[in-house]
Formats: structure tokens, sequence, C-alpha cells
């Protein structure tokens, strides 16, 4: 891999602790500036973050009783294309 893309990938991994303020000032200053730079990861970060915040939104009794077992099907699905 890249180092580029080995830099996106950590930023990725790194985005729900971001948002969920579990990320360091110093973490959070390399996040953002690698976002600054990266138009690709700064619009997956867009995405994402409302993503996040419409799941933070939701409330548990409005999802599907077999939601666990299709959301674990889908990512299943989405890691293995991916890898």
């Amino acid at each position: 891999m890249a180092p580029k893309e080995d830099c996106c990938h950590s930023v990725v991994d790194a985005l729900s602790d971001h948002l969920e303020g579990r990320v360091g000032f110093w973490d959070r200053l390399r996040l953002k500036f690698h976002l600054f730079r990266c138009p690709i990861c700064m619009r997956y970060f867009r995405q994402f973050k409302k993503v996040y915040q419409s799941c933070d939104q939701m409330n548990c009794e409005d999802l599907p009783e077999d939601f666990d077992r299709i959301m674990s099907k889908v990512l299943g699905q989405w890691k293995g294309n991916k890898g």
C-alpha cells in the first residue's frame, strides 16, 4: 500500500473516535490537516458525519428486529469486496 493510501486508511479508521471526541489534540490536528489536503477523505468524512449524525438521532425502537443480522451481512459483503 502506498504511503498516501496508508494515511487515508488511518484517517478512515479514526473518524468514529474523532466524532465521539475520543481523539487527543495532536491526533485531531493530524486528522484535520489530512482532511484539508485530501479531497477524497474530506468527501468521505462529510458523508460519514451525516450518517453518524442521522444514526445518533435514531431511536433503537425505530430499527427492524433483524437489523443486526442484516447489517452484519452487508458489512461482511462490503469488506469482502474491498479486500
